[in-house]
């Protein structure tokens, strides 16, 4: 009775299995711990009964322990199985070891874990011939590719990703969508996410972020909320991610406002008393989605709502649910608390919107006095709510990172180092303190350790210009103008430009010009170049126009340009 109760854990998860197998789980460990008089082939079904329930409540509830156990059960399970007697049964645990194995591999730290799982996967194949058991061979060939993907993405190697796609594609040849339409909708989702890691890492334009989205959505049609609710959920958060993905490098065609209705539509599935781990990872990823909403569209009620959400996933998510869970949405909300700071900052300037008028006649020192004024202002209204917001910012990304070590997600750890400088340079604006500046300039650096041109080019792009960003102000830090800072943010940002430029990534691009402009300015302010200055004023207004053309605010890149000709206007 007890085998045939497990029998839902070894399927599909088509529902929430945790209600069902608590109580199985617990008759099987009173039969293991009664097992005098079963022989050591049925103990060993038991403890592989035992290892599968235990790997299924996991996958629902979070947490490391229970597939930590599932894994020494299933060990010990294998060992009483006598391989060249019982290959299929052999083929069938290790099946399952490996799947224990890369779950586990996915809430701890060694990646030793994954090469295990990929062992295990490789060895139930020999077991498991396409000719005689074309479903289970398919259903490891799809096991595999999972567990290449995750290690793809630990060791920073496309090849693995590449050759995860090669086992999906052979699972799919037996997994149809006429013969297991579930089953054909999980692994294409799958093979969609190595698709979507692969142009994360290669692809600087958008062709393979579209060849993922096309695969999400047609996984999505084989699938129902009713029906199929897990593997439904967890193909739109995919669709989300990577229509997230596709708005930062197109900015305005409408795919954040898709992403962010295909991200809450699981919500009406995935509750949080039933999957509470599931909830989260849900709430996570509209809370991602808002923070960029709240960028794109100057909208700062996206912010609040996504701190709303947020909070709201950590009250549900402790490090003991899911350590990597947790950490994730710390950092999140870590990324929402520096945009609600940005927010109040521009708000501490006076006439919000409007531009400053500047009379092109009026000597320079009025500009500067004009300037001085603002800054003062700023100084004063509301500094001490973008403070606080950017304090509990950093000790978010503190929290994540402490655990969040770079060996479990290296390019998410970059990530995280990189926002993590994104604050420190604001609290260092605002704070006055050059340390904190320094700090970010470390761990920009740190991103870039895994971001690099060669495996990571769009992001290593984004990471060269927050390193001009700081330069710039780090230069201006300096009682006489550090020229050498500018000259690394000039170059900083010439780097980024050969990976963004106005076709592929027009914002991204935009901010670029905006900082040459700057640093541009600063070196020709310093040194009465005009040719400095007038490339500058190319710089600046390269940006406005694409600023214009989103329709997005402007002022800033205005008075900067209007700065840099008054300048312009007084050495000629």
């Amino acid at each position: 009775m007890a085998l045939s109760a497990i029998k839902p854990g070894t399927e599909v998860a088509e529902r929430s299995l945790r209600d069902i197998l608590r109580p199985v789980a617990d008759r099987l460990r009173n039969l293991l711990s009664n097992s005098a008089q079963f022989t050591l082939r049925q103990r060993s079904e038991l403890t592989f009964a035992l290892g599968v329930a235990l790997c299924a409540i996991a996958r629902e509830e979070g947490g490391a322990a229970n597939l930590q156990d599932a894994v020494n059960l299933l060990n010990s399970s294998i060992k009483n199985i006598d391989r060249t007697r019982e290959p299929l049964a052999w083929a069938n645990v290790q099946q399952y070891r490996g799947v224990a194995l890369l779950e586990l591999g996915a809430e701890t730290v060694g990646i030793e874990i994954l090469d295990d799982a990929v062992a295990a996967f490789r060895s139930a194949l020999d077991e498991r011939p396409r000719e005689r058991l074309a479903l289970d061979w398919a259903k490891t060939q799809y096991s595999l590719g999972s567990a290449l993907i995750d290690l793809g993405t630990r060791k920073l190697e496309s090849s693995y990703l590449i050759e995860a796609i090669a086992a999906f594609d052979a699972a799919l040849t037996e997994r149809t969508q006429e013969r297991t339409p579930t089953e054909w909708a999980l692994t294409t989702s799958t093979r969609g996410l190595a698709v979507l890691m692969l142009a994360l890492q290669e692809d600087v334009g958008i062709t393979k972020l579209n060849e993922a989205i096309v695969l999400f959505q047609k996984a999505l049609e084989a699938t129902s909320a009713s029906v199929t609710p897990i593997p439904w959920g967890g193909i739109k958060l995919n669709l989300g991610l990577a229509l997230s993905h596709l708005a930062e490098r197109q900015p305005g065609g409408g795919a954040l406002a898709d992403a962010l209705s295909t991200c809450r539509s699981v919500l009406s599935v995935w509750t949080r008393e039933e999957v509470p781990k599931l909830w989260v990872k849900a709430q996570n990823n509209i809370g991602s989605v808002l923070n960029r909403l709240a960028e794109q569209e100057t909208d700062s009620e996206y912010l609040k709502e996504s701190e709303d959400v947020l909070r709201a996933a950590l009250e549900v998510c402790t490090p003991e649910l899911s350590a990597l869970l947790w950490a994730t949405v710390q950092a999140t909300l870590g990324v929402t608390l520096v945009k609600i700071a940005e927010t109040e900052i521009e708000l501490q300037i006076p006439l919000q919107g409007q531009i400053l008028r500047i009379d092109p006649q009026q000597p320079m020192h009025w500009l500067t006095r004009e300037q001085d004024l603002i800054h003062g202002i700023q100084r004063i209204q509301q500094r001490d709510s973008a403070l606080s917001h950017l304090e509990e910012a950093v000790n978010a990304f503190r929290n994540s990172l402490d655990e969040f070590p770079r060996e479990r997600l290296p390019v998410v750890w970059a990530e995280i180092q990189h926002n993590f400088a994104t604050a420190l340079t604001r609290l260092g604006e605002q704070e006055e303190e050059t340390s904190y500046l320094l700090d970010a300039l470390c761990r920009v650096n740190l991103a870039l350790e895994v971001w690099t041109y060669d495996h990571f080019p769009w992001f290593w792009a984004i990471a060269k210009n927050t390193l001009s960003w700081i330069f710039i102000r780090l230069g201006e830090r300096q009682e006489e103008p550090e020229i050498s800072r500018f000259e690394s943010a000039i170059e900083a940002c010439q780097k980024a430009s050969q990976v963004q430029t106005p076709d592929n990534a027009p914002l991204a691009w935009a901010k670029n010009q905006n900082y040459l402009g700057i640093a541009l300015y600063r070196i020709g302010g310093a040194q009465n170049n005009l040719a400095s200055l007038h490339a500058a004023a190319s710089a600046y207004s390269a940006a406005l126009e694409v600023f214009r053309s989103l329709s997005m605010s402007s002022e800033g890149i205005e008075n900067n340009l209007r700065r840099v000709q008054v300048k312009i206007q007084e050495l000629s």
